[in-house]
């Protein structure tokens, strides 16, 4: 445990300038490398699942040498190839299921390097659970024959890989109709579930019993899943029968009655539970957090064995995750306000701890701010716990109140929370309260909070920031909650106006009738019902403790924040708010997410809103930013984060004045990103006036401080010099630094200088093996992604349009692309050629492969959006080729002066007599002008086969207009 402590010491001494600097968003709001673990029933080797790179890992861990053998590698970006579950069947056997398939690791530790094998197995079915005191035998629920009929078998891997099961011993004889089986290793039982018509039927097999017991029907639009038996007449069951949530509660068999909720997230349904072995209760519980698979461990409550551990982990806070099967040895999980998850063996004999994990491996270097809890007594004697996190140093002398939601059934904990840490890093002080109605507390205490919206919830709150302003001074104050908290928000400062400078409200509820009747499913007695033990009766009471009828007496800047698609606080709570709030003048801002319910859930939504609820609080405030390095990095950050939200169509709707605002800010913070999106706003005359030479200066300030991004702009705008003077020599050392700042495309850059010679010197050896990839195997080339050949393809049109090759170099590049592209002929001639206005589809500016009749041969184009102009050819070839063999031509549109950069070089795949198509739709704004646009098609030796020229004219002068 020594050597524990030294290494914190360590990392606190060498880097504490972080513990008084802003947290960078991206470093909290993402998923943790570390996914779970688990420990071999003998307790020697440990099963590491983790995210590392592009790829899901599950690696064999040496626990005392931390030594790592790889025995699975997945990327992370293949859903199908995502790990469902993974279990120890024996101390050699490994289980896992991905979605569409099941196999087994095979672990040989004869070599110095253990060494894994994987086999998919063939049998079709599912893992019930593994034998622990039976090595190499587990029980499976096998399907058989054509109709899939299951059968409860007791198996080994090797039979179920080579789908030999026919002869497995019959554990036990399944239901007709089972949908699911599970096993509760504590009394040895089977657990299933039935339907029949809209009900389900609940059932358990006790050990040695014949017959199958029912113990619940129900409708089936509820859903219930037994876990386990808490003890010979309680399940604990996953459901969400009368609460919003699936959650984890007791259930009755002889009643028939849901008991005591277990465990209840505050956001997400769960979709797991595991219960103790030795009958501790709860073990873990599993949701889906930001789309990936999440397990909370619960603490065991083992007297003697918590003691040692308290011992040896001074105090820390911490979970058991995973115990051998002779409870000797065992993962244990520290965590805390300032701690995300650092992960331990320990040795329970010995009472000795080994370092394996953290949760996060890029965070060592980071101190987080740690939490205070503490409880307060209310007037009516009813204790009231609390959570202060405070800054140490640098605080910005704020206090933010922050209830959190529910508001029954929920409680705030002093765990690790980024958004906690995200805000006391940037110096404020965040004030939680478990009010009455949080769960943990007692059944008097969470029923106590029902029905009190606005009331003694609030008056819990006050009475804790009363005293938290008498220990501690703050010069401002401000409310920001989510959900109920963001309700609770508003409501404290229309009670407290004095004291409460600004308000931050995230999808929040404000008109509580409007809970009853806001959707169909709400108007449904049985929701109302459930409305009703929260919120309380549904009469006119309610409007008193609404906020939308008060919203005169909302005084301090608020921010109102929702999703569009919040079926929870729908999303016409907060919009009704907006109103009226702009309706009495107040002062108010807004940002309402497309496509985003009660919640993010892409950690892109969390960081744009926290970036954004952070400035609004400074502007409001008039609070400086922090100063120094590690704080312009974060704010920098922060800034293009708030700036893409008005760019990417994360908000409701695009607003570009207020995006170049921030990116202006992030920009002057040094970041480069934020300096290319400028240049590209003033390269295309968004929000500014266009301004090429104002575009390159940012472009350049981008490169130089380091974004590949703009050194490839620029190396390409010197190489094709439509908009600025060509320059080849400033254009290949913009692709060398494109290069060296590891641009994806650099080294396709620098292929296409050296096949033209632009420069450096003419290379076509080099220039062919890069771009057409000709030292690669086919398994390299299929690992490049569709971008990748989409840009190969942009260099060999460009190079085609643009070289100056002699006849013999012309025959080596041909060749290649007739290589590449599996060509059989490019000896083309021009079979038949029709060009003019393309027919319109029910008169919009879709358009068909047809050109109008009466517009063939027909150059004059309508000046309107969606007009479509072109040619249709048809070629042939005098070489003895099949029917529609494969072929090539290339063309090219120049367009009139004023936007002749858009001008397109281009190939094009057909096939030799079979109509193709070469349009041109004026689909853009700064397409709608008067000029010329020019259409040549060619061979790939540069023979002519079409050049023609279009004119764009008010319709008004055309003599022909396409129909």
């Amino acid at each position: 445990m020594k050597a524990i402590i030294v290494l914190l010491l360590t990392a606190i001494i060498s880097t504490s300038t972080w513990a008084v600097n802003p947290i960078p968003a991206s470093k909290l709001f993402r998923n943790p490398e570390h996914i779970s673990m688990q420990i071999s029933p003998d307790g020697q080797y440990i099963l590491s699942y983790d995210i590392r790179d592009d790829y899901r890992v599950l690696d064999l861990v040496e626990p005392i040498t931390g030594k790592r053998s790889p025995l699975l590698k997945f990327n992370k970006h293949e859903k199908n190839l995502n790990i469902n579950q993974y279990t120890w069947i024996d101390n050699k056997t490994v289980y896992v299921a991905l979605r569409d398939f099941y196999g087994f690791i095979h672990i040989d530790f004869s070599k110095e390097n253990p060494k894994g094998s994987w086999k998919k197995a063939k049998a079709e079915g599912y893992l019930i659970a593994p034998l622990a005191d039976k090595p190499n035998q587990l029980l499976f629920a096998y399907n058989t024959g054509k109709r899939k009929k299951t059968k409860l078998i007791k198996t080994s891997p090797e039979q179920l890989e080579t789908g030999n099961v026919e002869n497995s011993i019959i554990f036990a004889n399944p239901l007709k109709r089972g949908i699911h089986y599970a096993y509760d290793p504590k009394s040895k039982s089977l657990l299933s579930v039935t339907r029949d018509d809209e009900e389900l039927e609940f059932w358990f097999l006790p050990p040695g019993a014949k017959s199958w017991r029912s113990y619940l029907t129900m409708e089936d639009e509820t859903y219930f899943r037994p876990i386990g038996l808490l003890d010979e007449n309680t399940f604990a069951v996953l459901t969400d029968k009368d609460q919003d949530k699936v959650s984890l509660v007791a259930f009755d068999i002889d009643t028939q009655t849901i008991g005591n909720i277990l465990y209840q997230h505050p956001m997400y349904d769960l979709t797991g539970a595991t219960l103790d072995e030795q009958g501790e209760g709860v073990k873990s519980v599993m949701y889906l957090d930001h789309g990936i698979a999440r397990t909370e461990y619960i603490a065991a409550e083992q007297k003697q064995l918590a003691q040692k551990l308290k011992e040896t982990f001074d105090g820390q806070n911490l979970t058991i995750l995973d115990t051998s099967l002779n409870e000797d040895f065992k993962i244990v999980a520290t965590f805390a306000a300032d701690d995300p998850g650092t992960y331990y063996y320990y040795d329970a004999k010995n009472n000795k701890a080994t370092l394996l994990h953290r949760k996060f491996l890029d965070l060592e270097d980071i101190l987080f701010t740690s939490a205070k809890t503490f409880s307060v007594t209310t007037e009516d004697n009813i204790a009231i716990e609390a959570i202060l996190t405070k800054p140490k140093k640098n605080s910005n002398g704020v206090l933010l109140v922050y209830p959190h939601g529910g508001p029954i059934g929920v409680r705030d904990t002093a765990a690790f929370n980024p958004e906690i840490q995200y805000l006391a890093s940037r110096g404020y002080s965040i004030l939680n309260v478990n009010f009455r109605g949080s769960k943990g507390f007692g059944k008097a205490f969470l029923n106590s909070g029902r029905g009190q919206f606005g009331q003694v919830i609030e008056q819990d709150i006050t009475a804790v920031v009363n005293q938290v302003q008498q220990e501690h001074k703050f010069e401002h104050m401000c409310s920001i909650g989510a959900s109920y908290g963001g309700y609770s928000a508003v409501m404290l400062a229309i009670a407290h106006p004095a004291q409460y400078e600004c308000v931050v409200s995230l999808f929040g509820i404000y008109d509580l009738p409007l809970l009853f009747n806001a959707t169909n499913y709400r108007t449904l007695e049985e929701s109302r019902k459930e409305i009703r033990k929260v919120v309380g009766e549904q009469d006119e009471s309610l409007k008193d403790v609404s906020p939308f009828y008060f919203a005169e007496q909302i005084h301090p800047p608020i921010l109102l924040m929702a999703g569009t698609e919040d079926k929870r606080a729908d999303f016409e709570q907060a919009n009704r708010m907006k109103y009226r709030l702009q309706q009495l003048n107040k002062e108010v801002e807004y940002l309402f997410y497309k496509g985003v319910g009660h919640g993010h859930h892409v950690w892109e939504g969390d960081r744009h809103m926290f970036g954004f609820i952070d400035d609004f609080i400074r502007r409001k405030l008039d609070l400086p930013l922090p100063t120094g390095e590690h704080a312009d990095k974060s704010y920098a950050e922060d800034f293009i984060n708030i700036a893409d939200g008005y760019t990417l169509d994360m908000a409701t709707k695009k607003d570009f004045a207020r995006a170049a605002h921030y990116y202006n800010l992030s920009a002057g913070l040094g970041e480069n990103r934020a300096m290319f999106t400028i240049g590209s706003f003033y390269h295309q005359g968004k929000e500014y006036d266009k301004d090429i030479n104002k575009a390159i200066d940012w472009y350049k300030k981008s490169s130089e401080h380091g974004y590949a991004e703009a050194s490839y702009r620029l190396a390409n705008l010197y190489q094709k010099g439509l908009v600025i003077e060509r320059d080849v020599d400033q254009s290949f050392l913009y692709f060398q630094k494109a290069l060296e700042q590891e641009h994806k495309f650099g080294e396709l850059g620098i292929a296409t200088a050296k096949c033209l010679g632009t420069g450096t010197e003419q290379d076509l050896d080099a220039c062919f093996n890069t771009l057409f990839l000709l030292d690669k195997t086919d398994k390299e080339k299929r690992a490049f992604e569709k971008e990748f050949f989409e840009e190969i393809r942009s260099a060999v049109n460009f190079i085609s349009h643009n070289n100056t090759f002699n006849q013999e170099q012309l025959k080596q590049f041909n060749q290649q692309i007739i290589d590449s592209y599996e060509l059989k002929t490019t000896n083309l001639y021009l079979d038949d050629i029709e060009f003019g206005i393309y027919k319109a589809e029910n008169r919009e500016p879709l358009v068909t492969d047809e050109i109008a009749i009466e517009d063939r041969s027909f150059t004059s184009v309508p000046l309107k959006k969606g007009a479509t102009f072109g040619a249709r050819l048809t070629v042939d070839t005098d070489d003895d080729v099949e029917r529609w063999a494969r072929t090539m031509v290339k063309y090219k549109w120049t367009l009139p002066e004023a936007i002749k950069e858009h001008s397109e070089e281009k190939t094009l795949l057909l096939s030799v007599g079979h109509d193709a198509s070469i349009r041109f739709v004026l689909a853009q704004d700064y397409e709608i002008i008067e000029g010329d646009w020019r259409l040549q098609i060619m061979t790939l030796d540069n023979k002519v086969l079409f050049d023609k020229t279009f004119t764009t004219i008010e319709s008004k002068n055309v003599s022909a207009v396409a129909p």
